[in-house]
């Protein structure tokens, strides 16, 4: 993993690529280097070591046949197979996942995308077409960004490198503030929260000529269709380990130690023991958990000590989460995201990412992607319960929800009434949702309408499937993905995500969402995982999520709290001050964590404007 800057057109500023490159420094610690071409395309990588450690792998890599350059930040998991399938058809001379890239380029052209398994954003100059293909993963593990102007395009891995560059300005996209403010929703789609920034979306590839031009952009994978049918035999059971341990395999590639977040959830627990299972004996797995400790002891807490006990080769590590300087902090998170951040979670995510790097380690597997993928939020749920209404299944319908009323913390009439919610047309329930956002936007000074958020990006006939795009290209993969990224990257440590491989989901689509769903939530883990993760994880109940208590970090120090929280909304132009205040009171006289949302992204996207708008850091 890396960070990756370049240009396409000529610019008559020669240090344009450095200053880019300077700002997205900490993505790099272990080298930097450039390269230009006579006719208009500049490239600069920042290099953090991860496969073969040598100089002989350093960026930007030129392919020693074709005269072909590529900049690349990722990890491609399968480099060694398709070495292997290549090795008669390139000279290879380094160890490295780069040079398997050019190599398959060579062979295979635009197609070699299809080829690649893992986390990717990359440029490569194609020198006999004097153009420039830049590419993301499929679901956007990896980012890039780019703006088009002046004749030129500049690209990054960052938005910051983007920002203030060569006279050109920026201002805020009105539209984003009001999804984030209402929603959460961030890099839903190719837009930004700057105007002039922009996206590569992901499993998209776009190529551009040496005046900057883009001449042609498109999608080289997409999701399936539709769901299977398969039940959860003891076949598929045992596809599932097997698909699930190879994903594990892949992502334990390294030249340097790894390590794991584990949080005593499902997701984490999963692939933290696949983990430990799969390491070649001798090599220890770093466990790293965000622990609560003056606080009541979070439900998910009281798990870790049993899948660590499980965990033969641990190393462990905790972080005591509610003794953590938040507020100190909450400049550096921001801008490092680029973004206001949307809740506590993402802070101690950054402190356990700081204290990886503290100890020595550069790699950290994530469970991100298990809810998504296996049908773990309560809208997969209730989506499901929405299919099976719209296709009539009533027989089916009545048997689940007799059943979930037992295994479920909802009530039966709670649950008939998402069932009736998901069943609703889509106009509907964008209407029903967009109104509820009133109260959320009271304070905001915005020319653009309530009514242009989108919150429901992708639409299907199948409520289930409609339910699960949203949750993947909208709703929660996006935001958790630019964390993971993010948080990371700032301390110069890679996180991998093995459950968000496409093989992954091809296995998943290949099964019913009865069968993913189960009687609880995420059924195939529930019944896959046992003898591998602890009975007590497997059979808890209700999703608690990171233990990060945002409400305590922001009240038990009211004053210093409120003068921070000033100080963001001051000389914000889409912020109206007074009213502003006025949520500060309602929150803080009442201390009802029922008004923390508005308050909390209120206040986010204060100190993202002063950052990024005003210039100011602590």
């Amino acid at each position: 993993m890396c960070g990756i800057a370049g240009i396409a057109g000529q610019v008559l500023n020669p240090s344009l690529l450095t200053g880019m490159m300077d700002k997205i420094a900490h993505r790099g610690p272990d080298g930097r280097a450039k390269w230009e071409s006579v006719s208009g395309f500049q490239l600069g990588h920042l290099r953090l070591s991860i496969i073969d450690l040598s100089a002989e792998a350093d960026q930007p890599m030129k392919c020693p046949v074709s005269g072909n350059v590529v900049v690349f930040n990722g990890e491609i998991y399968n480099y060694l197979e398709l070495k292997k399938e290549l090795s008669g058809f390139y000279p290879f001379k380094t160890s490295s996942d780069t040079e398997v890239m050019l190599a398959a380029y060579l062979k295979w052209g635009d197609a070699f995308l299809s080829h690649l398994r893992g986390m990717f954003a990359f440029a490569l100059f194609d020198l006999s077409k004097n153009s420039l293909l830049l590419a993301r993963d499929r679901f956007g593990i990896k980012p890039l960004y780019f703006r088009n102007e002046n004749g030129y395009l500049l690209f990054g891995s960052e938005i910051k490198a983007l920002l203030n560059v060569n006279g050109l300005s920026h201002s805020v996209n009105e539209l984003k503030v009001l999804e984030f403010m209402c929603s959460r929703q961030l890099d839903c789609d190719d837009q930004t929260l700057f105007s002039e920034i922009r996206q590569l979306r992901p499993a998209t590839w776009m190529k551009v000529n040496h005046k900057g031009e883009i001449t042609g952009t498109g999608e080289y994978w997409t999701f399936p269709d539709q769901f299977g049918t398969r039940n959860l035999t003891p076949d598929v059971l045992e596809e599932f380990r097997s698909v699930m341990n190879e994903t594990t395999d892949l992502h334990l590639r390294s030249d340097v130690p790894v390590g794991a977040f584990v949080s005593g959830g499902l997701d984490s627990s999963m692939v933290a023991s696949l983990a430990a299972r799969r390491l070649p004996d001798g090599y220890p797995l770093n466990l790293y958990s965000s622990v609560l400790g003056t606080m009541n002891q979070h439900e998910e807490n009281r798990l870790i000590p049993l899948v660590r006990d499980k965990i033969k080769n641990g190393i462990n590590h905790d972080l005591l989460i509610d003794d953590q300087p938040f507020l100190d902090d909450l400049y550096s998170v921001v801008y490092h995201h680029d973004e206001p951040i949307g809740d506590g979670s993402m802070y101690a995510h950054y402190l356990l990412c700081r204290m990886a790097r503290e100890n020595g380690v550069k790699v950290l597997l994530s469970g991100s992607g298990g809810d998504e993928v296996f049908g773990g939020y309560p809208s997969h749920t209730y989506s499901f319960l929405g299919s099976l209404a719209r296709k009539g299944h009533l027989a089916t319908l009545g048997s689940v929800l007799n059943t979930y009323k037992t295994t479920r913390p909802e009530s039966s009439r709670e649950l008939v009434l998402r069932t009736l919610q998901e069943f609703s047309p889509v106009w509907l329930r964008k209407k029903q949702k967009i109104s509820s956002f009133t109260d959320m936007v009271s304070h905001l000074k915005l020319k653009t309408p309530l009514s242009d958020q989108k919150y429901y990006y992708y639409n299907h006939s199948d409520p289930w499937m409609a339910n699960y795009l949203n949750c993947f290209k909208s709703w929660t993969i996006p935001p958790f993905l630019h964390y993971e990224d993010r948080n990371s990257m700032a301390f110069g440590v890679e996180t991998r995500v093995p459950i968000l491989d496409h093989e992954v989901i091809k296995f998943a689509f290949s099964v019913s969402p009865q069968a993913l769903v189960g009687i609880q939530s995420k059924g195939i883990i529930r019944q896959g995982m046992r003898g591998i993760v602890p009975e007590p994880v497997l059979d808890q109940k209700i999703k608690h999520g990171f233990p990060a208590p945002l409400h305590y970090f922001l009240t038990k120090n009211i004053s210093k709290t409120r003068s921070e929280f000033e100080s963001a909304v001051r000389d914000v132009p889409f912020l109206d001050e007074k009213e502003c205040r006025k949520i500060a009171d309602n929150y803080f006289e009442s201390k009802n964590p029922d008004f923390l949302p508005i308050f909390w992204r209120t206040f986010s996207l204060g100190v993202w404007y002063q950052i990024f708008f005003n210039g100011k850091m602590k």
